[in-house]
């Protein structure tokens, strides 16, 4: 179960990263793609923390700026903050963490 949540985190992170890249090449620079990519990449470096409390408050970290950005970009894009996609991406930070607890040793 620990390789599940190890390649779940990867996934989720160079898919993270494939759509940070996107925008970027779709778009003209955005310090808010930048971001996403950043910290995708450092999302993807808290795999070789061997420490579990260190990966949860890293993982935790990532996620609140993962967040942050969201929002911001939402706003940027949109002009308004699309509930639902926080809300899913809330739930799935939240699985991530949680899996980590559980089957991390």
């Amino acid at each position: 179960m620990v390789l599940v949540v190890y390649v779940i985190i990867a996934m989720y992170a160079l898919l993270t990263i494939i759509a940070g890249v996107s925008q970027l090449i779709a778009k003209t620079f955005h310090v808010n793609h930048f971001i996403f990519i950043v910290l995708s990449i450092m999302m993807l470096a808290s795999l070789f923390i061997h420490d579990k409390q260190l990966m949860i408050i890293g993982l935790i970290i990532i996620f609140i700026g993962m967040h942050i950005v969201a929002i911001i970009e939402g706003f940027v894009m949109n002009g308004e903050l699309a509930y639902s996609h926080h809300i899913v991406r809330f739930i799935v930070h939240i699985i991530i963490i949680v899996m980590v607890l559980l089957f991390i040793k």
